[in-house]
């Protein structure tokens, strides 16, 4: 599993991660996983910050932080039909489930931006 704003250097919980599903996601072609209230172990207690590790095998493309056996219990797949909008906590610890069928995976699209900027932008786009 990982955390978003780990690649960015960063705990700011300003940072939010978009994803945005072109073709519908289940259990068995690789959904998202997520830690429920993993995000709150961010700036405020530093001491809980989840290190990150290079990963081996089908994990060799990324850096993962190791989750225990009761945290790995707790986890919640988030299904989805297609043109769903998620927005989560760059501070979440997330992950896809492993393909598990013969059709290729490319249905997500991520964006990270920082939830003030966002909304400036919004506020942009309404005021045009």
């Amino acid at each position: 599993m990982n955390s978003d704003n780990h690649y960015f250097g960063s705990t700011d919980d300003r940072i939010i991660s978009c994803s945005i599903y072109l073709e519908p996601t289940d259990t068995e072609n690789g959904c998202l996983q997520v830690l429920p209230k993993s995000h709150l172990r961010g700036p405020a207690n530093e001491s809980l910050i989840r290190k990150h590790e290079v990963g081996d095998g089908i994990y060799g493309h990324g850096e993962w932080t190791p989750v225990s056996v009761e945290e790995e219990g707790n986890t919640e797949d988030v299904v989805c039909p297609a043109g769903t909008i998620a927005l989560f906590s760059g501070n979440l610890v997330h992950r896809a489930r492993q393909n598990v069928t013969k059709d290729r995976t490319g249905f997500m699209l991520f964006n990270n931006l920082l939830s003030q900027y966002l909304r400036l932008r919004l506020h942009s786009v309404e005021r045009t």
